[in-house]
């Protein structure tokens, strides 16, 4: 994958500056890893790949590279598929990753197939695209090192992970999610769709904020419809809201309906889903920190056990 000098010369000093700031960052980072488990970390802060990637490249486009994630499943390929819809619309280049556990030849072998399949189907569809097999035992670690790199992490995240779907922690897409700095876009559904029409679902929170200035930029560029929902909760009135609302039509003077709803925040989010006719659905990410989310749960979670669509989950 080609990288910017300006990229690499950044991250260059993130990883290695000698400055207090950089040095105490890394100190911190590391004995956060000696003492916690990843699934239980926090992951970057809010805004952190709007920062590094889309503000200095002052780019039109928001998804310049688009990392996916490779099993050799049917369900990963409609996954690719889905993502597909998103390289036409910014003209992105798209990034095959395959991590193996083992040096084995014969899931090297398996490795090398998945990732040659993968880039006949992009030579096909007239994507352009880079391929990578990678050996390592901890592959959320692969994925979240290699999002440094790109601006969405496509995620075929299945609707049934044996008894794996009811855990609130462990899974590979659950640390992903809440420790990457790119947007991921989960796709559970066994439909691939045409992303014409999106809803966010906006609390008012930094992520939600997020998730707010990517609906912006699909209205406007992919010239998609747009719906806001906010479920009634101390943090989120009609007020929080309307002034969503009025972020979009000034900024791109085109209309997008709103819903003020009561209730369990997943049940409304999937009834507007189905009101509106929706194919994507945008959200902040995990709103709790790791150990309150273990006890609470997550309407993250909760929407993605249940989600027919695909759901891009900002942070």
């Amino acid at each position: 994958q080609e990288v910017t000098p300006w990229e690499a010369a950044t991250d260059f000093v993130r990883r290695f500056g000698q400055s207090p700031k950089h040095l105490l960052r890394r100190l911190k980072s590391s004995l956060l890893e000696k003492i916690m488990p990843e699934e239980l970390a926090s992951g970057p802060p809010t805004g952190t790949w709007r920062e590094r990637r889309v503000e200095p490249s002052g780019e039109e486009h928001l998804f310049r590279d688009i990392l996916v994630t490779l099993t050799g499943a049917p369900s990963g390929w409609r996954a690719l598929a889905q993502a597909t819809k998103i390289v036409y619309h910014e003209n992105s280049v798209m990034h095959g990753l395959h991590v193996v556990t083992s040096e084995g030849e014969e899931e090297l072998e398996r490795g090398r197939r998945i990732l040659e399949e993968f880039s006949a189907r992009c030579e096909e569809l007239g994507v352009e695209s880079s391929a990578s097999l990678v050996v390592d035992d901890d592959v959320a670690h692969v994925i979240i090192d290699r999002a440094r790199w790109v601006d969405m992490v496509v995620i075929n995240q299945r609707r049934v992970h044996s008894e794996s779907v009811m855990r609130p922690l462990g899974t590979i897409f659950q640390v992903v999610a809440s420790q990457t700095l790119s947007p991921i876009l989960a796709v559970p559904g066994n439909k691939v769709t045409s992303l014409e029409r999106i809803v966010l679902a906006y609390d008012g929170s930094p992520k939600a904020n997020e998730a707010l200035f990517v609906l912006r930029h699909l209205m406007q560029c992919w010239e998609a419809e747009g719906a806001i929902v906010t479920v009634e909760d101390p943090g989120a009135d009609r007020e929080t809201l309307e002034d969503a609302q009025e972020y979009i039509q000034a900024s791109i003077q085109r209309d997008v309906a709103i819903h003020y709803e009561q209730g369990s925040p997943e049940d409304a989010i999937l009834r507007i889903m189905g009101e509106e006719q929706a194919d994507l659905l945008l959200m902040g990410g995990y709103g709790y920190r790791p150990l309150v989310r273990m006890f609470l749960g997550s309407t993250v979670d909760r929407t993605l056990r249940s989600a027919w669509f695909p759901v891009l989950i900002c942070r």
